[in-house]
């Protein structure tokens, strides 16, 4: 079965003096903000009808579950440092975090947030 995510690997420029990530190496018309999620919690379990969301790890272990519907089948991505991922418009998305210390998630949105556009969807 095809994927709900799209994962892309993150380029990465480095030399002596360290390296440099292009998290986002894209023009983001949204909003960008930082997600920390405490050892056990889930946070999301929603979606959105008018915008996509990309997701990458800062520091931290966590997965992304995504659902398309009620009843269907759960996808679930251990998201690992290096990689990004995209959810689309209209995919139920949750963040876990299945390590024992906070994970940060930082996350670029396609559009401002508006909360008539984040509908409630229970990821099981």
């Amino acid at each position: 079965p095809m994927s709900l995510v799209t994962p892309e690997r993150i380029a990465t420029h480095g030399d002596d003096r360290g390296e440099l990530q292009k998290l986002f190496p894209f023009c983001v018309t949204g909003e960008i903000y930082m997600v920390v999620t405490a050892p056990g919690e889930e946070r999301g379990d929603h979606f959105h009808n008018h915008m996509g969301e990309w997701f990458t790890t800062l520091y931290g272990a966590g997965q992304l579950s995504v659902q398309l519907s009620v009843g269907g089948p759960v996808e679930t991505i251990e998201m690992v440092l290096g990689m990004r991922y995209f959810v689309p418009k209209g995919v139920a998305h949750k963040l876990t975090n299945t390590g024992s210390e906070d994970w940060a998630v930082l996350a670029g949105a396609e559009r401002g947030y508006d909360p008539k556009d984040t509908v409630e969807h229970k990821i099981p």
